[in-house]
């Protein structure tokens, strides 16, 4: 292996261009292919790998650990106990208590092991997050490329690269590896993700250097893979800057809640450690003994508790939880998050901008008709072995599909076919194929191009020059090449796009005898009523034409171009269907009874597009369809007066699109937008929620998305609507029981404190209610699944409070309702005489004054269910929810948790005693605590029949959305720029929902 050249050597010659070193080193690219042709696949896997980056350094458990116990209540909890702990096991003061049990040691210890448990949990929760992000990671870089192995045209993951390998690129794609120009027409890269640099650079064998990572902005060709993997530049770009996921706007938002409450619990803190101190000083009669010191290291340890219970954690675990469940669970609805902050705000989408082809329909692309000529083929369409149709015309239809193409098409183990690339291309080659019999492959590798004008949707057209003076390509096509080259004719132009732009540049046709004719009135009106009623029957149509020229010409300016696709001889028109998808019109159904709005957005014509909407539901009474245009043509405030009722906007560019998008957040509306094309980038970056199809986007396009659609499926994104919806639900619910939970111990750890001189609540069983409400709740509640009756619902708005009036209504309620009976049981005299008589005295010694164990145990079981049938209450959120059961059995994580509560809850009373300072409680006592917790159940039913509004938006909304509008307005000129531009810019951030 000694032979072959160093991976690092080959990185070096396309990171810093050494093309002497190439010629000379490595003998010129003709030398590099047969250097790695004449290996086997084992011999360059063994010195090269393949493309598939290293995963990134994962944190270890330990470290995990170790971050978790990195929180400054944790350290100071720790530290307290470990005091408590001292100062119970060393004498102070020189008394000596030798012959009475020690049971002041076992509250420190108790803290110090719920201290462990809750950091094992935390652990445990950030190790299973970090496995999931790093899952998701490996599925976002999961793409396909097309490749020449071993003498065929095959597609490949990515990853499975090798050097050697010949990668066949086009315009949008990503460079996938380091690679050598080896042939193409007009290829030109944009290098600014490598260098900085913004100019479009071309490719070819003088400059042959291919970055991965980069763009290719124009043009078509083939590369050899040189350099993959860690040793690629992109890779080791990759590997230089990999970086933990950034936390998303809600994560944000919530963090700024769990503050302001953190802050609160340690205003109440230092209050109640204030007041447990004076206390102590006025039982102690300002003269304490030794031991009375221990106390005071209690009091500061409870303070800390109540701080260590009132800091939400739980807030931004269970969102992270929440994403997480549901970014991996819509992987299976087809959707590649690749932005987290996407998945909560298509939650609150009001509006969609959809693709037609692959999206609303099933992109399987198949020609139904033809016209040649003055015939118009609805049925039957005409074969090699027919008369109807003279075999120059077929040459024709051949050459043009073949060459002026860069699809291709893949044949399955089972002989299957599947069209790769351009599906509309890839229809016409399977018609040629099926029809005529003919091996486009052997046309298209015999045809000498010499100029390619690349598809953009402003020109709607593709444009090839052929030299013609190939033999090998006159031989492919006998009966239309040998007619024109008797005459001199050396070249030929073969172009193919919309119908109406292409014809319109025609003045003869091909004739089904194989004459040319100039187009008269009779063949243009006849072509307009063909064209008419294709696109009636929901049929795109393309034109096919063609036009001989003297000398072999490549055209290197656009004028050129325009100058010489004209004159142009009309090979005929298809019309090709593709069928709508079968749960779409459901699909847009359901979007329509959420309150969004979808329009399409697509290249057809006006009537094609009206068919295709009205099939898909997107059409409604009174809605308007637009072409591009007459679009452009209206400004702003012509298109405000308008926007609510635009349901499809015609024969349209991607600035079209982009316009739309701008108008409609301009207007405070949330708007997801998909694309495919590498012109598409600009518009989902500026949507809210850009989604990009895998299967026919281009790589620039899935680049700029935050969510990839994996079966290029509308339905697959209003799956997104669901589970943007449910993520956002969950969130909610859980606020709403942190919230009851928080109020309550404050409350009830403060009054306690300050009116006795101690909280019927221990630190230790604080740091037990603080495990329930974190992150078994968060667990619980977070994970739910999502229900199609998220849709039966209006989006939220942009600016709509997290805490709705609904919510604050549930919590004071439940609030109230828990302290009042937590303070019967702690204040009423006959619940402490009852208890009183109940304990146990001599197993479970106290203090003077002190509450006994049974009543404490009375009292903590009591809360701690409130909280756990609480649970159940804070499933429902909105407006006109009242069945708390309801689809419980489909939520296992809420119910094993619960269960486990339950059972951990019933093992601490009855046999943890001084541990929890509990005594075990009688059944008759057990019946009573779930009784009075019981009462939150109808009270919750009570509760929500109070009417409220369901949503309150925030005070400065008006203003909000004026400094939106003032900002869109100032950027309006510059977001116009080129792609190249656009692609530069810092992604717009997702405004707070």
């Amino acid at each position: 292996m000694t032979d072959l050249p160093d991976p690092n050597l080959l990185r070096e010659i396309i990171e810093d261009q050494k093309f002497d070193e190439l010629e000379g080193k490595l003998r010129g690219i003709d030398g590099v292919v047969k250097m790695f042709q004449s290996r086997s696949r084992e011999q360059l896997l063994e010195q090269y790998g393949n493309n598939r980056l290293p995963d990134p350094p994962r944190k270890t458990f330990f470290q995990l650990i170790l971050e978790a116990l990195n929180d400054l209540t944790m350290i100071i909890l720790s530290i307290s106990a470990v005091v408590s702990l001292i100062l119970a096991f060393v004498p102070i003061g020189g008394e000596d208590h030798s012959d009475e049990p020690n049971t002041e040691w076992i509250e420190g210890a108790a803290i110090l092991a719920a201290i462990v448990i809750v950091v094992l949990v935390t652990a445990v929760n950030d190790y299973s997050k970090e496995k999931k992000f790093r899952e998701l990671e490996k599925a976002k870089d999961d793409q396909d490329v097309n490749v020449f192995r071993d003498g065929s045209e095959r597609t490949l993951n990515i990853n499975d690269l090798t050097v050697g390998d010949i990668v066949i690129i086009g315009t949008g794609d990503k460079i996938p590896a380091d690679g050598l120009f080896l042939e193409g027409t007009n290829i030109k890269c944009d290098e600014s993700a490598a260098t900085g640099e913004t100019d479009l650079l071309p490719k070819d064998r003088s400059k042959p250097f291919m970055r991965s990572g980069c763009v290719v902005n124009d043009g078509n060709g083939k590369m050899i893979c040189i350099a993959v993997g860690p040793h690629s530049t992109w890779g080791k770009t990759v590997l230089d800057l990999q970086v933990e996921p950034e936390d998303t706007p809600l994560q944000v938002k919530l963090d700024d809640i769990a503050k302001l409450i953190g802050y609160i619990g340690i205003v109440f803190a230092a209050i109640t450690f204030i007041a447990l101190l004076l206390k102590w000083f006025v039982r102690t009669e300002w003269h304490p003994s030794g031991s009375d010191y221990v106390e005071i290291v209690q009091f500061f340890i409870l303070a800390v508790t109540i701080i260590v219970v009132a800091v939400p954690e739980g807030l931004p675990l269970a969102v992270t939880i929440s994403l997480a469940y549901s970014v991996k669970k819509m992987m299976h609805d087809k959707n590649l998050v690749r932005t987290l902050a996407a998945c909560e705000t298509m939650g609150g989408a009001t509006s969609i901008c959809t693709d037609k082809t692959g999206t609303l329909t099933e992109n399987r692309m198949t020609v139904c008709e033809v016209v040649y000529g003055s015939s118009h083929f609805t049925e039957n369409i005409p074969d090699s072995e027919s008369s109807e149709v003279n075999a120059s015309v077929i040459d024709h239809m051949i050459a043009s599909a073949s060459v002026n193409s860069t699809a291709f098409i893949e044949i399955g183990e089972d002989g299957s076919q599947k069209a790769c690339g351009n599906r509309t291309e890839g229809a016409i080659l399977q018609m040629i194929g099926q029809k005529f019999k003919a091996d486009y492959a052997k046309v298209r590798a015999a045809g000498k191009v010499v100029g390619l004008e690349t598809f953009s949707s402003e020109r709607k057209r593709m444009s090839t020059i052929v030299d013609l003076s190939e033999s090998t390509f006159v031989e492919a096509m006998s009966s239309a090449t040998q007619q024109v080259t008797s005459q001199g004719v050396n070249a030929r132009l073969y172009t193919k796009g919309a119908s109406e732009v292409i014809y319109a540049l025609c003045t003869h046709f091909l004739e089904v005898d194989g004459t040319i004719k100039p187009i008269d009135d009779t063949h243009r009106d006849m072509i307009k009523r063909s064209i008419h009623s294709m696109a009636t029957n929901s049929l795109r149509t393309l034109c096919l034409a063609y036009k001989d020229l003297a000398t072999p010409v490549s055209p290197s300016e656009q004028s050129e171009w325009d100058e010489v696709v004209s004159g142009l001889v009309c090979i005929g028109i298809v019309g090709i269907k593709d069928p709508v998808r079968q749960q779409v019109p459901h699909a847009v159904k359901q979007c329509q009874d959420a309150g969004i709005t979808v329009r399409m957005v697509t290249g057809d014509n006006k009537t094609t597009a009206t068919a295709i909407a009205k099939d898909c539901n997107i059409w409604r009474q009174g809605g308007i369809v637009l072409e591009g245009p007459e679009w452009r043509a209206m400004s702003d405030e012509q298109v405000d007066a308008v926007l609510d009722d635009i349901v499809v906007i015609a024969r349209s560019s991607p600035q079209d699109k982009l316009r739309l998008v701008k108008r409609l957040r301009y207007h405070g509306e949330v708007v997801a937008a998909s694309g495919d094309g590498s012109n598409d980038a600009p518009i989902l970056k500026q949507s809210d929620v850009g989604f990009a199809m895998n299967i026919a986007g281009t790589d620039v396009a899935k680049q700029a998305a935050d969510i990839i659609l994996m079966d290029d499926n509308f339905n697959s994104m209003v799956r997104a609507v669901v589970w943007g919806r449910t993520v956002y639900d969950n969130i909610r619910k859980f606020i709403q029981f942190q919230l009851s939970v928080n109020v309550v111990a404050l409350v009830v750890a403060f009054v306690g404190a300050c009116i006795t001189g101690e909280s019927s609540l221990t630190a230790i069983q604080l740091l037990w209610l603080n495990l329930i409400m974190d992150t078994f709740a968060a667990l619980a509640l977070a994970t739910e699944a999502p229900k199609d009756e998220v849709l039966k619902r209006k989006p939220y708005g942009r600016y709509t409070s997290l805490i709705s009036p609904l919510m604050w209504r549930n919590v004071l309620g439940q609030s109230v309702l828990q302290i009042i009976t937590i303070f019967i049981l702690q204040f009423s005299s006959k619940v402490a005489d009852y208890c009183d008589n109940k304990a146990d005295l001599v197993k479970y010694p106290i203090g003077e004054g002190e509450m006994t164990c049974y009543h404490r145990a009375l009292i903590f079981n009591t809360f701690v269910f409130f909280q756990l049938f609480n649970e159940f209450n804070a499933r429902l959120v909105n407006k006109g929810e009242h069945n708390i059961f309801r689809d419980i059995q489909h939520c296992p994580m809420f119910l094993i948790i619960l269960a486990a509560s339950i059972v951990i809850q019933i093992i601490l009373i009855e046999f943890t005693g001084l541990v929890f300072s509990v005594e075990p409680l009688q059944f008759v006592d057990w019946a009573i605590c779930l009784g009075l917790a019981l009462i939150s159940l109808p009270l919750g039913v009570i509760l929500r029949f109070i009417p409220m509004p369901d949503r309150i938006a925030c005070i400065e909304e008006k203003k909000k959305l004026a400094e939106q509008k003032e900002k869109d307005a100032s950027a309006e000129e510059g977001e116009e720029g080129l792609l190249d531009e656009e692609m530069k810019e810092v992604r717009k951030p997702v405004p707070e929902q």
